[in-house]
């Protein structure tokens, strides 16, 4: 995939309508496969800022603080995502993840090699660790529990983007 091309072309997109939620998060997007983690957050923030209920872009932004390791800001941000998308799956176990990794009994030699938002993206993040003490560990730890149990309900604001909805086909024919 060209992620320069599609950097480019979402900045000239947000130069057109710098009021697109949806183009900020997918510029963060390009940004965090080229490894831009600090310019994926910035462009995360601005969506969230356009959209607060926008979950893509708080995933997004979680995945960019869990490259940086900076986990406490990673379950910040996968937390707005749930909350904000709590029936989507995927967040929940960004979540988990990002959550294990700040937990005491998370392995700092396993730790180093797991990516949630480059190229593993739609594997399983937990495929390298080992489920029983992971899960074991989860349980026991605060943040974990507080944020599952806040999770539920309704989705803050609309359940649909209709930004997103106006640019599916322009973002599907720059990502393809």
């Amino acid at each position: 995939r060209n992620y320069e091309g599609a950097h480019a072309s979402y900045s000239r997109a947000i130069e057109l309508n710098p009021f697109n939620a949806v183009y900020f998060s997918n510029r963060a997007a390009a940004n965090a496969h080229l490894e831009r983690h600090r310019d994926a957050i910035t462009d995360c923030d601005r969506a969230i800022a356009l959209d607060p209920s926008f979950a893509k872009a708080f995933a997004r932004k979680g995945s960019a603080h869990e490259e940086l390791r900076e986990f406490d800001s990673a379950v910040a941000a996968f937390t707005k995502a749930t909350e904000c998308d709590p029936e989507n799956v995927r967040y929940r176990e960004m979540l988990a993840h990002a959550l294990s990794l700040q937990s005491p009994n998370a392995s700092s030699e396993g730790d180093a090699d797991v990516r949630v938002g480059g190229a593993g993206m739609g594997a399983n993040p937990f495929a390298n660790f080992d489920r029983g003490s992971m899960m074991s560990g989860l349980a026991n730890n605060p943040m974990f529990v507080n944020a599952f149990q806040n999770i539920g309900g309704a989705p803050a604001g609309n359940a649909s983007n209709p930004i997103a909805d106006m640019s599916r086909e322009a973002v599907s024919s720059l990502t393809s």
